[in-house]
């Protein structure tokens, strides 16, 4: 992996995301029972997830890194350690470990308990890889295959139909965080 030295302006979007998402998080806190009808509120969570997806996509291109096995499971290990620990540390402290199965595949199935975001943010790098894997057994070129992926997507309401996506909150993600690696894979080949 050949990396490119930092990016400011990448830098500064990643560090305005991180601090929406504070403010949002506080506003929740703050406002437990009406969080949902402050305009700020409403503002931030339009957008802030979808900046976060675009912005991982966009770092895989652009840190030109191989997307190998590899190179997945080192993203297993970065992102799956902390969203599994985050669903056992609960069950830790409440001993409930018989409602724990349940919890564990609920978590998996809707992941949004937790760190729901890492989860999702994995399925993406797992997605991504299987695409790139097809799209070479099939000799149709990363750019044939995602624009399959896009009129396929596009005919099902949301990525929710196809059989790989499992939830609607994948399908959605992984639609960003694939605009964001096509941008960087060819703004800079127009």
């Amino acid at each position: 992996m050949t990396t490119k030295e930092r990016n400011l302006y990448l830098d500064l979007v990643r560090g305005f995301a991180i601090v929406l998402v504070v403010v949002g998080h506080s506003i929740q806190m703050v406002y437990p029972d009406t969080f949902d009808d402050h305009i700020l509120f409403r503002m931030i969570y339009s957008f802030h997830m979808p900046l976060f997806m675009f912005v991982s996509g966009l770092l895989v291109c652009y840190l030109k890194t191989d997307i190998t096995a590899k190179w997945l499971f080192k993203k297993m290990r970065m992102l799956l350690i902390p969203f599994i620990a985050w669903i056992i540390i609960p069950f830790f402290f409440s001993k409930n470990w018989s409602e724990f199965p349940s919890y564990f595949l609920q978590v998996l199935k809707t992941p949004d308990y937790g760190l729901w975001f890492l989860y999702i943010l994995f399925c993406c790098f797992v997605l991504l890889y299987v695409q790139q894997i097809l799209c070479e057994k099939a000799k149709v070129g990363f750019r044939g295959g995602t624009a399959y992926y896009f009129d396929y997507r596009d005919s099902q309401c949301c990525g929710a139909d196809i059989p790989i996506l499992w939830n609607k909150s994948i399908g959605m993600a992984f639609h960003i965080f694939l605009c964001g690696f096509l941008y960087s894979t060819y703004k800079g080949h127009s």
